[in-house]
């Protein structure tokens, strides 16, 4: 398994003490490298290409225009042909 992490910003409370999405990457890998920072969604993009196999789930999870990446998963599915290779037969 692996996470890709983007920035995560303020809902408009006070950002003392907050953590980055960086810090979050950092605590997950100290025990075991299973997530990497992405700064945009073409940075995902790049990440996924490199990772996905026909096996792989992904979850999407934010809030904000974190949606208008989800037809560029979709894309890089389509075209890598990965969404045949999951598929499964009765």
């Amino acid at each position: 398994s692996h996470i890709i992490m983007m920035p995560g910003y303020s809902a408009g409370e006070s950002l003392d003490n907050q953590k980055s999405s960086m810090d979050l990457v950092n605590a997950i890998n100290s025990n075991e490298p299973k997530a990497s920072y992405a700064e945009t969604s073409d940075d995902v993009i790049e990440q996924l290409k490199a990772k996905l196999t026909g096996k792989d789930i992904i979850i999407q999870m934010g809030a904000g225009d974190i949606t208008q990446i989800t037809p560029k998963i979709t894309s890089l599915i389509q075209r890598s042909n990965l969404s045949k290779k999951n598929t499964v037969s009765h």
